[in-house]
């Protein structure tokens, strides 16, 4: 079954992610003219809600609470308003994640 292949690859992701962590337009500097990233860290809570439910794993819960509430505070910091969900900012899909 296809969910067991792709599953048994999961475990590596967000320790990569948590290590090698940095923006998508610094790895890609032409994106950066269209899709500046300044956060990275709703990334990585949405990441990791995600595995949390393919795998059941309570590590994974753990790390998306904790990219969560540091994304929350960083766009609080920032300014941010939260008017909208999109390509900027998962903070409201990562909300709703956990609210569920």
């Amino acid at each position: 079954m296809l969910t067991a292949r792709i599953c048994c690859h999961l475990p590596c992701r967000p320790r990569f992610a948590s290590t090698y962590k940095g923006y998508y337009s610094d790895a890609i500097p032409d994106a950066a003219a269209f899709y500046k990233s300044d956060s990275m860290y709703d990334d990585l809570s949405t990441l990791a809600l995600f595995l949390h439910k393919a795998t059941g794993e309570d590590a994974y819960m753990a790390d998306a609470k904790k990219f969560h509430e540091t994304n929350w505070v960083k766009e609080i910091e920032s300014g941010m308003q939260w008017i909208n969900f999109d390509w900027k900012s998962n903070t409201f899909a990562s909300l709703v994640m956990l609210i569920k």
